[in-house]
């Protein structure tokens, strides 16, 4: 749902907002692993970065072992996947090994997440994790102000910085903060709700500069936020989650002037690639933020020598049946043929989206976790960690929500089913006063306390501040007609 606002013909976010709502996840199809005809055998897996780690083997595809790990005795076992390519060799135990190891799966489920949760051993050592949902719609429900004050709270609870305001190197890999993404930006914006998320980009990169490890756990981001989690190096999804982009950049302003749609093309593309840039995401990262924003980029990728490869043009003649497509150029007989009911992002290919298998394979994700013990053992701290705030954090964004909820029932200029604003009620009915002066002053007192409401959450309603200079210009009108009416009395 978009929270936006007309006046004088302008479009503005001032819409009736729901602070917290889920999307449901696109039912996408993903490369089955199919489980050999034995039972699981109990093998150890030499890494590549040196660890073994016990495990059951339950499927594997020409990647990946999907497995279920033994990661800390006395735990609960893990059920999680790794790259063959980061796994040196494995290794055959006896046949007895699993019987004196817990074998119960973690279950799948994330209701944990919001629990102040203390799975270590030695509470002294355990690492510290602050994991906040972030539903809604990025740049509204989740915006400048409420992230601040969230990142306040962070350093109140982890206590961890030093005179500088940076984060004590004993603790930059231990303290972690996860964001669990459920989100958008509004939709009928498009990417242009990337430029909602520039500020949070800033705060986001600040806070990374200081020393504090940033996470996101992926279950689905779209439109602006599909590329804000590239900045991060940690990136994690759901295994039915999703990145993706409702609206083809290459039809923005459809029908002006040509050269300088492309510049403003340019322009917005540009900032796009910078967030995989950010997060060292170099080699493939742009090539997939270009395919997932303008159709006529296309996304073929090879992997060398365990290194994704990424091209936006279809690759030489003789070595095409090396490289794999996820997208075309939708031109011509590449068009996607869609119904009415069908879902461009379960069979469309005309732009790119990324499911949970698709960011793995290309690097894009670490892992697919679906329980905070199984992100917390891809972090490298196992079990051995405390979940810090019962809520998370969440309730600074909520409590943001609900303010926001309130102005709109004061300014929203209603439409499309939703109602009119107490103060636009108020300006409707000055006429019924005895008096042009009483009219004219209720108009201008109604127009002031709105703008005193964009003012303070300019960076939702107004971020231009074009509303606020309109309606400025109509309250020094009323004052000007007021001093007449004065006059003539």
């Amino acid at each position: 749902m978009s929270k936006r606002w007309l006046f004088g013909g302008l479009m503005l976010a001032l819409a009736a907002a729901a602070p917290i709502f889920s999307l449901a996840p696109a039912a996408h199809a993903r490369p089955e692993m199919r489980a050999g005809d034995d039972a699981p055998k109990m093998v150890e897996l030499v890494m590549t970065d040196g660890r073994v780690i016990k495990a059951q083997i339950l499927s594997e595809t020409a990647t990946e072992y999907r497995v279920l790990a033994f990661l800390m005795e006395g735990f609960p076992a893990v059920e999680t996947t790794y790259r063959k390519s980061a796994v040196q060799e494995v290794r055959a135990l006896e046949s007895d090994a699993a019987d004196s190891a817990d074998t119960a799966p973690a279950t799948k489920t994330n209701d944990n997440a919001n629990k102040n949760t203390t799975n270590a051993k030695d509470a002294d050592k355990a690492a510290q994790i602050i994991l906040t949902r972030v539903d809604g719609e990025i740049g509204f429900d989740f915006s400048p102000t409420p992230l601040r004050k969230f990142f306040t709270l962070v350093d109140e609870t982890f206590n961890d910085l030093d005179d500088r305001g940076d984060v004590v190197t004993d603790h930059r890999k231990d303290h972690i903060v996860i964001f669990y993404f459920n989100t958008q930006t509004y939709e009928e914006g498009g990417i242009d709700g990337l430029f909602s998320i520039m500020d949070i980009k800033e705060i986001l990169q600040d806070e990374m500069k200081k020393g504090r490890r940033i996470v996101f756990w992926v279950e689905r981001a779209v439109n602006g936020a599909a590329v804000l989690p590239m900045m991060s190096p940690e990136i994690f999804f759901t295994d039915n989650g999703d990145m993706l982009v409702t609206k083809d950049l290459d039809k923005f302003g459809q029908g002006g002037d040509d050269v300088v749609i492309e510049k403003q093309i340019s322009l917005r593309l540009g900032h796009c690639e910078g967030f995989p840039i950010l997060g060292g995401y170099t080699d493939v990262g742009p090539q997939i933020v270009r395919a997932m924003l303008r159709s006529p980029y296309e996304f073929w990728y090879k992997k060398v020598g365990g290194k994704v490869i990424a091209i936006n043009d279809p690759p030489p003649a003789d070595d095409i049946e090396n490289w794999i497509q996820l997208s075309d150029d939708g031109k011509g007989e590449n068009q996607d043929k869609l119904g009415e009911d069908d879902n461009l992002f379960v069979i469309g290919n005309d732009r790119l989206w990324l499911d949970a298998a698709r960011a793995y394979d290309l690097g894009i994700a670490k892992a697919i976790c679906n329980t905070t013990d199984d992100i917390a053992f891809h972090l490298g701290v196992g079990r051995n960690y405390k979940l810090m705030l019962e809520d998370g954090g969440a309730e600074v964004f909520q409590r943001w929500s609900r303010e926001l909820d309130r102005a709109l029932r004061q300014i929203s200029q209603g439409g499309n089913g939703r109602p009119r604003g107490e103060l636009w009620k108020q300006f409707d009915k000055a006429g019924e006063l005895n008096g042009i002066q009483a009219q004219l002053g209720r108009r201008k007192n109604s127009l002031e306390k709105i703008v005193g409401i964009l003012r303070k959450y300019q960076e939702v309603f107004d971020p231009e501040g074009q509303s606020i200079a309109q309606l400025n210009v109509q309250i020094e009108l009323l004052r000007q007609q007021i001093m007449q009416a004065n006059a003539q009395n």
